[in-house]
């Protein structure tokens, strides 16, 4: 029991220990939520049926256990490492095919494009050295010269040289209309699209498809930017090949990307947004799919903003938090009103979602965790057990608290937890070594 926490109720975990069915029940109740950090408890309204494909759970009566499902590895690790497996599984089917997506896919052209904010003012960088040339001073006379070389964890890197000239009312404005400004762009690139094929949109989409995936991800200085996969597929199959190459999709996303905009109004203001000058787009080979895959999914299990420390503050690099306390001031104001709230002020202005898929590009999430679930019963069935644990109550449920019992048994199922990681990269040793 090494790596006891100071504030662990160690009589707790003792007193579990005492009692080894206790233990037993503990860790089967901990398995069916895949160890979660924080599941959620559900009680029963009416009457429990045992053929539901969506909760499970072990030997819980009238109240069962569901994973927190959170992405953020520092809340919930068990579940962060599903959510990281499953989305590594969506992009990775969209660029080679599989679990139902025609392989076909893995020859058709794609790119990978990347999307920046535009500039809101100098901010401390963390590779090389930091506005090395002397450029004078602001107009609040603080000079524009670091010359420091900041390691790139600094939780300097990415806060304004000057706060005074730093746009911050700005930036969140751009991460609180990111999600149209995206929605704008395939509007953008799907009439670039049509135009190539010298037809309209409508009958341009029913030639050729425009199929993409896009992650939102948080640079360091609190402006999001977007990391998004563009395949061209034949309209009606995923099996032919598209009436146009990767050289008309280059040229589409040349096209259409600097005349995206967003106009809107904010209070009496009109506003403008539009993407950053610092773009990049790169076609994807056939040898660099499991790279991208790899590269696109490890986004997603990381933070949007601030983490929520124990004392229920957030916590994160001093200029975020005073990003934030921009945002939550923002929302008190009547013209921002409906466009910042409590959530998406802690997010910086944003409140959309990370991950967005066109219907088309690969399998959905429900889809992987039926998959998993019949794998599961498989299993179970042929080690002679029940096929399934699942449930349903026929006046649905309610919610019935969070986190386990105790401190004791949280502490006990992250030892499980912990165990099992550790036999995970043991496997995967041995199998690296194998194929050495």
């Amino acid at each position: 029991m090494q790596g006891l926490p100071p504030d662990l109720p160690l009589g707790e975990v003792i007193e579990r220990y005492r009692d080894p069915k206790g233990v037993r029940e503990l860790h089967a109740k901990a398995k069916a939520v895949c160890y979660c950090a924080h599941p959620i408890f559900l009680r029963a309204s009416g009457t429990i049926d045992r053929r539901s494909t969506r909760i499970s759970a072990e030997d819980y009566a009238d109240r069962i256990a569901r994973p927190c499902g959170s992405r953020i590895r520092e809340y919930c690790e068990a579940c962060s490492y599903l959510y990281f497996g499953d989305s590594l599984a969506i992009v990775r089917t969209g660029l080679i095919g599989g679990k139902g997506v025609p392989e076909a896919v893995g020859t058709h052209p794609k790119v990978f494009l990347t999307l920046t904010a535009p500039s809101y003012g100098p901010v401390h960088a963390g590779n090389g050295r930091c506005h090395p040339a002397d450029e004078g001073t602001c107009i609040h006379g603080v000079s524009l010269r670091c010359g420091i070389e900041h390691a790139w964890e600094d939780p300097i890197v990415g806060a304004p040289l000057c706060s005074e000239c730093f746009d911050s009312v700005g930036l969140i404005l751009f991460n609180a209309h990111i999600s149209k400004l995206w929605d704008y762009t395939l509007i953008e690139l799907r009439r670039e699209l049509s135009r190539i094929v010298g037809q309209t949109v409508r009958v341009g989409q029913s030639i050729v498809r425009l199929e993409y995936l896009r992650v939102f991800e948080l640079q360091r200085r609190g402006a999001l930017h977007a990391h998004v996969i563009l395949r061209l597929d034949e309209a009606s199959s995923l099996t032919a090949d598209p009436p146009l190459g990767i050289d008309e999709l280059v040229r589409s996303v040349a096209g259409a990307i600097p005349r995206v905009k967003v106009v809107t109004s904010v209070g009496d203001q009109a506003l403008a947004i539009a993407w950053g000058t610092q773009r990049d787009m790169q076609v994807i080979g056939q040898d660099e799919l499991e790279k991208v895959a790899l590269y696109v999914a490890k986004y997603l299990s990381k933070e949007i903003g601030l983490s929520l420390g124990r004392s229920g503050a957030y916590v994160g690099p001093p200029h975020l938090i005073e990003l934030s306390d921009v945002a939550t001031q923002m929302m008190a104001q009547r013209r921002y009103q409906g466009l910042i709230g409590r959530r998406s002020a802690k997010s910086l202005g944003f409140s959309g979602h990370l991950l967005s898929t066109s219907r088309r590009f690969s399998v959905s999430r429900a889809t992987l965790a039926n998959i998993r679930r019949e794998f599961a019963i498989a299993q179970r069935e042929a080690q002679g057990q029940e096929a399934d644990k699942s449930f349903i109550s026929d006046r649905g449920f309610e919610y019935d608290g969070r986190n386990w019992a105790s401190a004791g048994d949280a502490w006990l199922v992250a030892e499980k937890r912990r165990d099992r990681e550790e036999a995970r990269q043991e496997g995967k040793e041995v199998i690296r070594e194998e194929r050495e």
